[in-house]
């Protein structure tokens, strides 16, 4: 026979501990997650820059120069290759990077090209400051910034 006044199941203390342990775990797997996230994300812009830069030598062997705009680069074929052009910038194929020509390290006589490539803002790789922006040039060169502007290794 059982006891009236005993009923099983948690009492309140119980529960908070459960509640407490949950919590725990949360706060330390959520940076984890997210950080993780924004790793995998960065392969957007690293795969976009590599793509760009062997159409960029495409584009060179047929005309023996480069070019520093995606609607030339691109012709009519910017589907053909998953990106969306936007003004004069192009759309990463996920979404997360804007890549762009940067004008201050694009020559004018079109022998050299560097694509530079940033988080959208609007993006939730936006708030990856760790590695902010991407480059790569005409030689292969491939470069990542923090949010601080310094050279990181981390990307």
């Amino acid at each position: 026979m059982t006891n009236p006044k005993y009923s099983p199941g948690m009492t309140l203390v119980e529960v908070m501990v459960v509640i407490a342990i949950i919590a725990v775990i949360a706060a330390v797997a959520y940076p984890v997650y997210t950080g993780s996230l924004q790793k995998a994300r960065r392969a957007d812009a690293k795969t976009a820059l590599a793509e760009l830069a062997q159409l960029e030598e495409n584009f060179y062997v047929n005309g023996n120069v480069y070019t520093t705009s995606f609607s030339t680069l691109f012709g009519n074929a910017t589907g053909k290759y998953g990106f969306t052009i936007q003004g004069n910038n192009l759309l990463s194929k996920e979404g997360y990077y804007l890549i762009s020509f940067p004008d201050d390290k694009n020559t004018k006589l079109n022998r050299n090209f560097t694509l530079q490539a940033e988080p959208v803002a609007s993006e939730a790789q936006a708030g990856d400051t760790n590695c902010k922006r991407f480059e790569i040039n005409a030689i292969g060169q491939k470069e990542a910034w923090d949010a601080d502007g310094n050279q990181s290794d981390d990307c």
